[in-house]
């Protein structure tokens, strides 16, 4: 685990923790969940973050296998053109280099020439998202 301020760490799965406001940067943020949790108040007080924390629980207990994430479509009801041509290229994108990534994970050797050999094979993984760029257009820092 990475030191936190303070040296707070997480307790361990299944023993009773006290439950703390800690500050993040949000660079520790990876990703946002559709659901919500409606905080107290004032949660300085023990009893509010022992509330707060009983409602992270029913959230797990609920929700055994994680909880889905936010989608802007859906969940916020994004409709925006550019936004959606926008969410389908970037899933486009990441399809095809997670499936060269696998590929690449199971073939890769210690050898120099393998990197040097799928750098060569480099056009051949691109061609595909030829199509997806040219429907997306220019984007506004192509101008």
């Amino acid at each position: 685990m990475t030191p936190t301020p303070g040296g707070i760490q997480p307790c361990e799965p299944g023993h009773k923790g006290e439950p703390q406001v800690v500050p993040i940067l949000l660079t520790a943020i990876e990703a946002f969940s559709h659901l919500r949790i409606f905080l107290p108040r004032d949660i300085r007080q023990q009893a509010a973050r022992d509330t707060l924390w009983k409602s992270v629980l029913e959230v797990q207990r609920r929700f055994p296998d994680g909880i889905g994430l936010l989608d802007p479509v859906q969940n916020m009801g994004i409709k925006d053109e550019k936004f959606l041509v926008l969410i389908k290229v970037s899933s486009a994108i990441l399809a095809v280099f997670e499936a060269e990534a696998d590929g690449f994970l199971e073939n890769r050797h210690d050898g120099k020439e393998d990197v040097f050999e799928s750098f060569a094979q480099r056009p051949e993984i691109t061609e595909p998202l030829h199509p997806v760029f040219k429907e997306a257009g220019p984007s506004d820092t192509d101008k």
